[in-house]
């Protein structure tokens, strides 16, 4: 769960920050990236004549006031490219702060991505770039000020701009900044608004409550708003915000595709009224994280029977830390190997799972990943754009070590049920293809082709320029995966890949 992490991160950096820097990197337009060692040799790269760079990453190099207000000063330059700064844990203050919200104004800065997280910025601040948000020379897209105290004054100032005919904003977070059931129901309301334009949203770690998470939940249902990824972990909003937020999934107008509860005390009753609304054709979910809410068995039957559901369109489900013990899990399993069941990405660490258990989920969606892999190559999902990502998570998830006796016991299991589920039921096939009659010869072609998909992955991750066109005409890969070429349908993302248990 995302906020969980932004708050242990934030400690363990706190503790280590007077230890370590972290280096200084300027990458180009062709997403080649750049190890600069000083600030002054990063404001002259930035600022020469025909330069390249458009993405700048000084977090972590105690820059303070006097290194920002230079960044700022850059940003200002006609030959300064950069369209994305991230200056977070710096330690910048009011001053430094300033003069980067003032630079938003300027008609030569080109900025659409700013991160200040986790510096020591406060309502007046939040209210400066606010300002700058209304400006029509203003670029931003993307704002982070996770970590801070804008509190619930910044958080309205930042709220007031949305509706704004100047703001650009799709993507904000306001995490860990203590704006309370207020903040959030101030920004709940400009999403209403016909002028927001916001797609993502953060609000984790915010005390919001149930009344927080009520007011956003209405938001979701008008139909001018656009928000399709939503955190609101870590707010104690309990079975109730759960169940609104469950209801507002449910409603057409509801753009939701990602949804993070995690650490809400939603227990099994706001688990399971979730898990309803996946099987609603108006829900919109592909990922949902409901880690740390102690949801046990109950609930995680009740989600494995919504995976099942055609209607559901869930790839992704983080349900760490949930007290969910084999029952749960063998339920999960189950669902995995549904025909209607779309999840590539399970995450069921930290919970009561005997280890045979555990194994057997991971083998399945292990089988699962690579199903998958080869369904959106055959419908044209995968594309310049996502394959490397798609790739890396595969590769992770396709290891099976000495998984001897469960591959035995699982190739018995296809030879003696008549009725098999789908996912069985095409590997079935596959074995039958490849004229395999032996368990022993079943372990073989399996470990054989894990390892074969690992290594060719490997060879696609470690190549600096992405290449698309000799990824998907890799021969040895695409007979591997049992490819028979691509077909153009129109057939929903099916996501990311992966499992931690």
């Amino acid at each position: 769960m995302k906020s969980l992490k932004k708050i242990v991160l934030a400690i363990m950096l706190l503790y280590s920050f007077n230890l370590l820097l972290a280096d200084m990197t300027l990458i180009d337009s062709r997403g080649i990236k750049y190890k600069i060692e000083t600030l002054d040799a990063v404001i002259d790269k930035i600022t020469e004549e025909n330069n390249d760079y458009t993405t700048l990453n000084v977090a972590k190099n105690r820059i303070g006031d006097t290194g920002a207000q230079s960044i700022a000063e850059a940003l200002k330059d006609e030959n300064c490219k950069l369209t994305s700064l991230n200056v977070g844990w710096n330690n910048i203050g009011d001053t430094g702060a300033q003069a980067i919200a003032e630079t938003l104004k300027d008609k030569n800065c080109k900025l659409t991505s700013l991160n200040v997280g986790w510096n020591r910025i406060g309502v007046k601040i939040a209210q400066a770039i606010a300002e700058a948000l209304k400006d029509e020379n203003c670029k931003l897209t993307t704002l982070n000020v996770e970590g801070n105290r804008i509190g619930v004054e910044g958080a309205q100032a930042i709220a007031k701009t949305l509706k704004d005919k100047n703001c650009k904003l799709t993507s904000l977070d306001v995490g860990v900044n203590q704006i309370g059931v207020e903040g959030a129901q101030a920004i709940a309301e400009l999403l209403k608004d016909k002028n927001c334009n916001l797609t993502t949203l953060d609000v984790g770690s915010n005390q919001i409550g149930v009344e927080g998470a009520q007011a956003l939940a209405d938001a979701l249902k008008n139909e001018n708003c656009k928000l399709t990824t939503l955190d609101v972990g870590s707010n104690q909003i309990g079975v109730e915000g759960a169940q609104a937020l469950a209801d507002a999934l449910k409603n057409e107008n509801c753009k939701l595709t990602s949804l993070d509860v995690g650490l809400n005390q939603i227990g099994v009753e706001g688990a399971q009224a979730l898990a309803d609304a996946l099987k609603n054709e108006n829900c919109k979910l592909t990922s949902l994280d409901v880690f740390g809410n102690e949801i046990g068995d109950e609930a995680a039957q009740a989600l494995a029977d919504a995976l099942k559901n055609e209607n559901c369109k869930l790839t992704s489900l983080d349900a760490r830390m949930n007290k969910i013990g084999d029952t749960g899990a063998q339920a999960l399993e189950d669902a995995l190997k549904n025909e209607n069941c779309k999840l590539t990405s399970l995450d069921v660490f930290g919970n009561q799972i005997g280890d045979a258990v555990k194994e057997k989920i991971n083998f399945i969606i292990a089988l699962c990943v690579i199903n998958n892999l080869k369904r959106i190559i055959e419908y044209n999902e995968i594309n310049e754009n996502n394959y490397k990502k798609i790739v890396e998570n595969v590769r992770s998830r396709i290891s099976i070590y000495d998984y001897d006796k469960l591959l035995e016991n699982w190739y018995n299991s296809l030879q003696e049920n008549k009725k098999l589920q789908y996912l069985d039921a095409e590997y079935k096939e596959e074995l039958a293809d490849h004229d395999i009659e032996t368990s022993g010869a079943a372990i073989k072609y399996i470990k054989d082709k894990f390892d074969t998909l690992d290594k060719e992955l490997n060879l696609e991750l470690k190549k600096k320029d992405k290449n698309f066109d000799e990824f998907i005409n890799n021969e040895k890969l695409m007979n591997m995966l049992g490819v028979s070429g691509p077909f153009r349908q129109d057939f929903d993302d099916y996501g990311d890949f992966g499992v931690e248990v």
